[in-house]
């Protein structure tokens, strides 16, 4: 009997342990399903900057204020293009090549600063942010993601399509553009 309840305590316990969770190295390759995932994020982002900085790069002088949009998501599916406007900016950024103004959606944030700045008193007036002040974008980097998805009783292949554009503001010209594919195939 005491053997029988000392086995139930061992069983108990190893189906109260859940699941085995491990660190992953975030740069090995990840193709747990079709859907996307963050090797294809990372794809994206290392292809766009390094072409960008390639193509467009040569022909800067100084390093050009971007104002950069969220990349479009017209996938269909549930896709956090965030992630991917935040690696690619994080990427051009770390290149020591261009600045960014802030986005549109911190921009409300970024006015509160200057505002407190200005009117509360706290803070010495020179040096300080002014309105007015702002360094205006001389580009602008945006892009869209597309999917085409195809299944038969066998095979199921998923395509992104992802492509980036950077405008120049002041003669509204495209000065570079770029796109990654991105094919997965899943037998079944």
């Amino acid at each position: 009997m005491r053997s029988l309840l000392v086995a139930l305590f061992f069983l108990t316990a190893a189906g109260c342990s859940g699941p085995q969770v491990r660190y992953a190295d975030p740069d090995e390759v990840e193709a747990v399903n079709e859907n996307f995932g963050r090797t294809d994020l990372k794809l994206i982002a290392n292809r766009m900057v390094k072409s960008m900085i390639r193509v467009y790069g040569p022909s800067l002088q100084g390093r050009p204020y971007i104002a950069l949009r969220e990349v479009r998501n017209d996938t269909g599916e549930y896709i956090d293009t965030k992630a991917i406007t935040d690696k690619i900016r994080t990427a051009v950024l770390n290149s020591g090549r261009f600045r960014f103004t802030t986005e549109k959606e911190n921009l409300a944030d970024t006015l509160d600063e200057v505002e407190m700045q200005e009117e509360s008193g706290l803070y010495r007036k020179q040096g300080g942010a002014r309105k007015g002040n702002w360094q205006p974008p001389q580009l602008l980097l945006r892009g869209r993601m597309t999917a085409i998805k195809k299944r038969n009783a066998d095979v199921k292949d998923v395509y992104y399509l992802i492509t980036m554009t950077l405008d120049e503001i002041d003669s509204a010209t495209i000065v570079w553009t770029d796109e990654k594919e991105i094919n997965k195939r899943v037998a079944r």
